[in-house]
């Protein structure tokens, strides 16, 4: 595994893409999705998140950008982790309701990532601790891998000292291209990182 296989994932902000900025009131637990914490059968029956009102989009991406450090998804690309990906991922149902307060027909979902690596080179990044949440950094500003710490058949996990980051290898980004999804966004895993 080297710097050339893997990406951060992230999604786009603004343009056509709506953004889901508040968290529906049902949804009282926040934290542990957006971390690859289990849910612990907390999550709501498909909570409606809305769309956020001081951006214009409608569209509503296959990556979705959000506020809670998830990675919610739609149908499409949750078709494409299922089939591409083995690592242990918890899917957790919701629905997006326009700026017209309509909930739309589609079902979308968080798809919290339950596998964390320990592959972040400490010593050789430039980190600051994150003092909500002890052993992890909210932000990196000089982002160095242990790529020997990442299995070969890694396609995508969290970084375990900053697990609200999502990595994925290559051969996943290429299929979410080749698929023509929308909203995702791809970074070098180098550099500054902040949550």
């Amino acid at each position: 595994m080297t710097h050339d296989d893997l990406f951060i994932l992230g999604t786009e902000l603004g343009g056509p893409y709506c953004g889901l900025w508040q968290a529906p009131d049902e949804v009282t637990q926040l934290y542990p999705p957006s971390v690859g914490e289990p849910d612990d059968n907390d999550w709501p029956s498909e909570p409606r998140f809305a769309m956020e009102k001081s951006l214009p989009g409608l569209v509503v991406p296959d990556f979705i950008n959000n506020a809670f450090g998830y990675l919610m998804v739609s149908g499409a690309a949750k078709a494409l982790l299922v089939e591409h990906t083995k690592e242990p991922i918890e899917w957790l149902s919701f629905k997006v309701v326009n700026h017209k307060g309509v909930t739309l027909p589609d079902t979308y979902w968080v798809a919290n990532v339950l596998v964390k690596l320990a592959c972040v080179d400490v010593a050789a990044s430039n980190c600051r601790d994150d003092a909500l949440y002890p052993g992890t950094f909210n932000l990196i500003r000089d982002l160095h891998l242990d790529y020997g710490a990442i299995p070969e058949d890694a396609r995508i996990f969290r970084l375990s000292v900053f697990p609200r980051k999502i990595v994925i290898h290559r051969s996943i980004k290429e299929e979410i291209e080749r698929r023509g999804l929308k909203g995702a966004t791809f970074s070098p895993p180098t550099g500054r990182v902040k949550s």
